[in-house]
């Protein structure tokens, strides 16, 4: 799966990198570039706010919440197991459409 490569690229200046005493808390790319996110992870975090933004959305989630409290799961479980994982599979899903736009063009 292509990620679109580095959302925010930064140029890493060369001591920073030569440093043996730096702890390294980024990637940086053989041109000395600042890895960063990926723009998938980028755009995944904009489709998050989206979905977790939309009033429909999250109106939905609660009830199907209340259904799963109702019938004696856990709302730790559920949320742990159900709602996070699935917020985050939809925003990886527009992700990914958006990159495979993007290619095309």
């Amino acid at each position: 799966m292509k990620d679109g490569g580095p959302a925010f690229p930064a140029l890493i200046p060369l001591a920073y990198i030569k440093c043996d005493n730096c702890k390294r808390l980024t990637q940086v790319d053989d041109d000395g570039h600042d890895a960063g996110m990926s723009l998938r992870d980028w755009f995944a975090g904009q489709a998050m706010l989206g979905i977790l933004g939309n009033s429909h959305v999250t109106a939905q989630i609660q009830e199907l919440k209340r259904v799963a409290l109702e019938g004696g799961v856990d709302v730790h479980e559920f949320e742990r197991d159900v709602e996070q994982p699935a917020a985050a599979r939809a925003a990886y899903m527009y992700a990914d459409a958006m990159l495979a736009e993007r290619e095309k063009r």
